[in-house]
């Protein structure tokens, strides 16, 4: 059962001894309904302020049981909620030291510099063909998905020269710069550049001047993702011209 649900449970369960008790209060005590919820709320919880009104011998013996499975459901349901927190810090803790040294553990590999829409697509087609590669995106949400795809992440800013180190860059084969900005591209391509001469560097352009930019900074090749789709619809629509045509 994960934390949340056994939290959930023991919460849940705790709900249903306060109101049980709470009706036999009321019901067998002669309590008000505000009092029996206040005395089963401080027994449950071992506030214990006072007895609202005498209880004769059965609610005595009732109140010593209740006592013993209240409390222990009260402590029960703090622990689950103290473990769930613990333990997830732990366990991400060391999900992130398990990825370091992976991540150190690299050689030849790809460093993928983004992972928005186009990285995204990038990094599915290396993970296909079996490349090894690890993402760099300064968006904790983007590197949460990444992690839970299974890939290796590295958060931070990939103009960074520190960032770049700890992704491996001085030993990486190639580098993708796949965000949105064509400034961040040219920073990353001019920065890994300087740390891996031999590096094979392709960088995503949005503008012709980006693009030229980027070989000036260093970048092997460069691709411009709206100059592809344009292009590959303009051939689509052409297709469909000359097809209309022939079977006319």
């Amino acid at each position: 059962m994960s934390p949340t649900a056994r939290i959930l449970r023991s919460l849940g369960a705790l709900v249903l001894v306060v109101l049980g008790g709470a009706a036999w209060y009321a019901l067998v005590e002669g309590f008000t309904p505000l009092n029996a919820i206040y005395m089963a709320v401080t027994t449950v919880t071992t506030v214990g302020y006072r007895e609202v009104q005498p209880l004769d011998t059965s609610g005595m013996v009732f109140t010593i049981f209740y006592i013993l499975v209240g409390v222990g459901l009260a402590f029960y349901t703090v622990f689950a909620f103290v473990e769930a927190v613990v333990v997830g810090d732990v366990t991400e803790a060391l999900g992130l030291r398990r990825q370091e040294r992976r991540v150190r553990g690299l050689d030849q590999h790809h460093v993928l510099c983004g992972f928005g829409r186009v990285g995204q697509e990038i990094a599915y087609e290396l993970h296909q063909r079996d490349v090894s590669f690890v993402i760099i995106d300064r968006d904790e949400a983007q590197q949460s998905a990444a992690r839970e795809l299974g890939y290796l992440t590295v958060l931070g800013d990939a103009t960074e020269e520190s960032v770049l180190r700890e992704a491996g860059v001085e030993r990486a084969r190639v580098l993708i710069a796949a965000s949105d900005s064509d400034a961040g591209n040219t920073f990353v391509a001019l920065t890994a550049r300087a740390l891996n001469p031999s590096l094979t560097i392709i960088a995503r352009a949005a503008s012709e001047s980006g693009a030229k930019r980027m070989l000036a900074a260093g970048a092997n090749d460069v691709v411009s993702p709206y100059q592809i789709a344009g292009h590959r619809m303009a051939l689509a629509a052409v297709g469909e011209i000359e097809r209309a045509t022939l079977d006319s």
